[in-house]
């Protein structure tokens, strides 16, 4: 499966991404005590991504 960059860094492309990884980010911090790894792994999950996108091959419309 391949997902395309537009989806990550385009900003209007990607609020429903983003919406989605601050949602998960605020459960993660919020209810990590109570559910612990794997909230933690869904918060790694979901931001990871961002890390191995190469923004520099991104051309801007």
């Amino acid at each position: 499966m391949k997902i395309p960059k537009s989806i990550l860094l385009d900003p209007e492309a990607n609020k429903a991404y983003g919406a989605f990884a601050v949602a998960v980010s605020v459960l993660a911090f919020a209810y990590s005590s109570n559910f612990g790894q794997v909230l933690i792994l869904a918060y790694y999950a979901v931001w990871l991504p961002l890390f191995f996108v190469d923004y520099r091959r991104f051309t801007w419309k």
